[in-house]
């Protein structure tokens, strides 16, 4: 250490500075009051950089202990810094504390003033160091903070930083995702905090601050659950919705505030109102009150309030209001009272209520009236409903009056924790109503008439229920009854229905039935005759008789069922007969049922069998179908084949009903609709698990070539989830229409799509021959008889097909013989298909005017997404008489424009001579050609105009043409006069004749009958008649 050089007055450097240091395991401790700062096993050392000297400070253990909020906060780890010092200046270029919680970072450097500067930034777990400060706030996780501290001439120090965590809690309630800034300084002692944290799907916004010795947070789109839990008072008010402003003061354990809240989906234990709420809470006394004026809840509206004591375990609570919802204070009513309208499954409803509401421990007093008006209860109309429910000490007591056009009468219940029983002293209309409204385990539907008593004691599984009652028409278990009629007595010990008389699916029957559970023994007789299998299920037709009896004991003396069923079918009246029995053993809770029988087509007879128990709600059993005609379930006809279903039924006690097991089928012939091949030699296997169905392996063959395929299916309530079938062929020669014929392989697909059925993927036409004309329509031969079904399954094809060929295509026919390649995607339905690609050739032939005409290039491409209306481009040529004529057609499909050229070049009709006469026209000389093309022009010019004009003065749409020709060897001069007009709207007519003395007469005749379809009649100039009909198709 040396003195320093003399210094100006205005260098306010220090009296010395160290020149070296070098210290080894050394140790530093400060001390002032609460502050203490601890470093053990210093090393320093010192070095120079030009004019500044640097020091370096590692130290494995730095302990820094410091008040902070009126609490101790410790914290220590390993130390390393790097510090320059020039003058008066310190610089510090690196900073690093590694601590157990956290891990610190900074640089820095002084003001000449005597202020300073630091960056920091933290990374780590700051909850011991906050937790002093945020009381009932703390800090979960990794953190991530880059700050500001500074400090001016003044000695005032303010931090400045950002921070991010993955969790905050306040009152031990989460926060997630939370980022934001925060701002202090040591003159206002006031730290302030903005933050944005994430919960149950909300991104709220926090602004945090301390003045006056309290906290105030103010909150905007948090959750209403939150805040119920932070002020200990959910338990006893479960709100939820969401807090879109609101401001808590929070002091010690005292908290006061206000909020505004909205409506959010919810859990449905959870209050979800809109409105404002003002709240207090001391959490030493465990004691709230809140309340609102106008509260919006899923129910209706309504003032409320109320006081929670969490000590005494007592809530008291005072609502009026309206209801827009009747069946939205389940949750309400239930949290309250204890009463569930569950059991009712209300819907709907308008009205008032009030109540009173004291709550002690598990003692329980209130009064509430209601008047409902247009609800529902079970899925039964109550126009108006009207009472009062008194609850004192567990105890339930009301009366309520309802009436509907179906329905009218009164209620009268009680209920306790041991009993219920409601009173139907009058009844008119929907019996079946009254059994839903009361939730019974009895499927009944319709209207009616009775008297009932409804009884049920706390632990009974089932309520006892005595009555008769008559009904026009009842629905039991979904099954239909007409002219129902009888007396019933159950409870949960006895059963006994007397004097049941019903008529079922147009079948008569009769019933008596008593079933003892004490004694377990039983007594069951009844019959019916002439039942419609239509009226069961829509796709089976024919008629059963049932006889069923039995007595004796559970289990041991089984039910004997004798069925039969004539004129059995499914569809296209493929008839049989089902003849079986089946014996029954039941306690008729468990049961065991063993069913066969025979279903006997034609000459073929399919046996079925079916064995089913239930055990302890377990269920399981076997089935096998071995049906011997594939016809009698596939929905189109000409199949040769047969199929052996087993499988296995099982269900646990508390699960779903399991039905697996294999499907075997194999035949000869399985035709396909539409289509002019059938699959051959055919076998299969498919696996089944529930309504998931999988073709583990499929071989046919269809046109001398192998097919393969695989797949799965699944269904869920007879509707298809999932699809998809996989199906390969090789070496195939098909015959898709008349005269074509066609090698091809293929690599097919069929997945489900949008609730269609998608066609996919690709063909390859190795060769193939077309020899139908090109105006000749296409056509499949007539489908195999499909019924609604198969009909039903081809609307909802859709395609996604690549065609491709190589040079190997030949299209042989009067237009021409042409080979070449083809590359198509075809897309759509079969009803709308859609074509895009190119057919392309470079060799073959045209046929024109009995001429050959050699295919030079063509190509027709598909790019009208709407119509199937291709491009064509046809370039040809051959050779007459020394000329080369070139034949080229070009333009859509419906448009065509065929073009003539020659080299040498002649004129289109010189062409059309040579092509159609095989020499050109002979021509006069050009004296005479001259004088006699100047006078017939002239004439025939000034005579057609002149007789147009005048037909138009007369409203006539005159058509006329002279056409004056020099032909014969003896000059004869003759022209052809041709006459047209429209003499109605689908009316034309047309005459020509030649001006000689041999006249050639040709009458043309033409009527619309549509846009495509035309009736043409004719006389030629030979004297010969004709009658065409011209279909001109557009295709899609």
């Amino acid at each position: 250490m040396a003195p320093s050089p003399q210094k100006s007055a205005a260098d306010k450097s220090a009296p010395f500075m160290l020149n070296r240091v070098n210290i080894n395991s050394g140790s530093f401790r400060f001390s002032a009051g609460k502050y203490l700062v601890e470093l053990l096993n210093v090393d320093l050392k010192s070095y120079k950089v030009e004019e500044q000297l640097y020091y370096s400070l590692k130290s494995p253990h730095m302990k820094i202990i410091f008040p902070f909020s009126k609490e101790l906060v410790r914290v220590e780890g390993d130390v390393s810094a790097t510090i320059s010092q020039q003058g008066q200046r310190i610089q510090v270029h690196r900073f690093a504390w590694n601590t157990a919680d956290f891990q610190l970072s900074g640089n820095g450097r002084s003001s000449p003033n005597g202020g300073f500067k630091v960056n920091i930034g933290f990374r780590g777990s700051a909850f011991h160091i906050l937790e002093p400060l945020l009381g009932a706030l703390s800090t979960r996780g990794m953190a991530y903070a880059n700050a500001e501290v500074a400090s001016g001439p003044d000695g005032e120090l303010s931090i400045n930083g950002r921070f991010r965590f993955p969790e905050m809690e306040v009152n031990k309630e989460s926060f997630r995702a939370v980022r934001g800034t925060a701002q202090w300084n040591s003159q206002s002692k006031r730290i302030d905090v903005n933050l944005s944290a994430t919960e149950n799907g909300l991104r709220g916004q926090l602004y945090v601050t301390n003045r006056e010795e309290a906290v105030y947070l103010n909150l905007r789109d948090f959750s209403g659950a939150k805040l119920t839990r932070i002020i200990e008072i959910y338990d006893s008010v479960p709100l939820s919705g969401r807090l879109i402003e609101g401001e808590i003061r929070i002091k010690g354990s005292k908290y006061s505030g206000h909020v505004q809240v909205d409506r959010l989906p919810v859990p449905l234990a959870e209050f979800n109102p809109r409105g404002p709420i003002r709240f207090t809470y001391d959490g030493r006394k465990k004691f709230a009150t809140f309340e609102s004026s106008g509260l919006e809840t899923d129910f209706g509206s309504m003032a409320l309030q109320g006081e929670s004591d969490g000590r005494r375990n007592r809530l008291r609570l005072t609502a009026r209001g309206t209801l827009s919802d009747f069946s939205r204070t389940e949750k309400y009513l239930a949290f309250y009272t204890g009463i569930s309208l569950k059991p009712w499954k209300v819907a709907g409803g308008q009205g008032r209520f009030d109540l009173d509401l004291n709550k002690v421990g598990k003692r329980l007093d209130f009064v509430s009236h209601l008047e409902v008006n247009n609800t529902r209860a079970n899925g039964v109309p109550i126009q108006t409903l009207a009472g009062i429910i008194n609850g004192k000490n567990q105890t339930v007591n009301g009366r309520f009056d309802f009436s509907d056009p179906h329905l009218q009468g009164r209620a009268e219940f009680s209920s306790d924790n041991d009993h219920l029983k409601i009173r139907f002293p009058r009844v008119d209309g929907s019996v079946a109503g009254i059994f839903r409204i009361l939730d019974l385990d009895i499927d009944l539907e319709g209207d009616g008439s009775g008297t009932c008593v409804y009884s049920l004691k706390k632990g009974a599984d089932l309520p006892r229920i005595s009555g008769n009652f008559s009904s026009p028409q009842l629905n039991f278990n979904g099954i239909p009854f007409n002219d129902l009629s009888g007396a019933f007595q159950t409870d949960t010990e006895s059963l006994e229905l007397t004097n049941l008389t019903y008529l079922f699916m147009e079948g008569k029957g009769a019933t008596d039935l008593t079933i003892d559970y004490t004694r377990r023994e039983y007594a069951l007789e009844g019959s019916c005759t002439g039942i419609n299998m239509e009226r069961l299920t829509k796709d089976l037709f024919g008629y059963a008789d049932v006889n069923f009896s039995g007595s004796g004991t559970f289990l041991n003396d089984p039910i004997t069922v004798a069925f039969s069923v004539t004129d059995l079918h499914l569809s296209l009246q493929r008839k049989g007969t089902l003849v079986g029995t089946a014996a029954i053993s039941t306690d008729f809770s468990d049961f065991a049922l063993k069913a066969e029988g025979k279903l006997t087509r034609m000459e073929t007879s399919s046996p079925l069998n079916l064995e089913l128990s239930l055990q302890n709600n377990r269920m399981q059993g076997d089935f096998r179908i071995q049906l011997q005609d594939l016809n009698f379930v596939i929905p189109w006809k000409h199949n040769h084949g047969r199929l052996d279903m087993t499988g296995q039924i099982s269900k646990p006690p508390s699960g779903k009903t399991d039905i697996r097991g294999i499907v075997r089928f194999d035949g000869t012939t399985f035709s396909i609709p539409n289509f002019s091949h059938a699959l051959e030699d055919f076998q299969g296997f498919i696996t089944f698990d529930n309504g998931a169905f999988s073709l583990q392996s499929f071989r046919a063959s269809m046109g001398g070539g192998p097919i393969e395929g695989n797949g799965m299916l699944t269904l869920k309530q007879g509707e298809i989830q999932n699809l998809f079938f996989s199906l390969s062929g090789r070496n195939m020669t098909l015959y898709p229409i008349d005269r074509t014929v066609f090698t091809m392989d293929a690599d097919l697909t069929l997945k489900q799509r949008d609730r269609k059925l998608l066609v996919q993927g690709n063909l390859n036409f190795r060769d193939g021959v077309w020899e139908r004309e090109v105006d000749e329509g296409i056509s499949f031969y007539t489908d195999p008889e499909t019924d609604s079904a198969g009909s039903g399954l081809m609307k909802l094809l859709d395609f996604d097909l690549k065609l491709t060929g190589k040079d190997n295509i030949r299209m042989h026919n009067s237009f021409g013989d042409i080979t070449g390649a083809l590359n198509l995607h075809l897309t759509g339905t079969p009803d709308f298909p859609r074509l895009e690609g190119s057919l392309e050739s470079r060799r073959g032939e045209i046929f024109f005017s009995d001429h050959k005409f050699n295919l030079l290039k063509g190509r027709v491409t598909f790019n009208n997404r709407f119509v199937i209306d291709p491009v064509i481009n046809l370039e040809s040529e051959t050779f007459i008489k020394n000329y080369r004529i070139r034949f080229n057609i070009k333009g859509v499909s419906s448009r065509l424009q065929p073009e003539f050229q020659s080299s040498p070049p002649l004129s289109q009709q010189d062409i059309l001579a040579l092509l159609s006469l095989g020499e050109l026209f002979k021509r006069p000389t050009s004296t005479e050609m001259s004088s006699q093309i100047g006078t017939t022009g002239l004439i025939t010019s000034q005579l057609t105009d002149e007789i147009q004009k005048r037909a138009r003065k007369l409203g006539v749409d005159l058509v006329m043409k002279i056409d004056p020709v020099i032909a014969g060897t003896a000059r004869e001069g003759t022209s052809r006069l041709t006459v047209g007009t429209s003499i109605a709207q689908n009316l034309l007519i047309v005459y020509s004749t030649n001006i000689s003395s041999l006249r050639q007469e040709i009458y043309y005749l033409q009527y619309q009958l549509s846009p495509a379809i035309s009736l043409i009649g004719m006389r030629n100039q030979e004297g010969n008649f004709s009658i065409d009909i011209r279909y001109r198709r557009r295709r899609y």
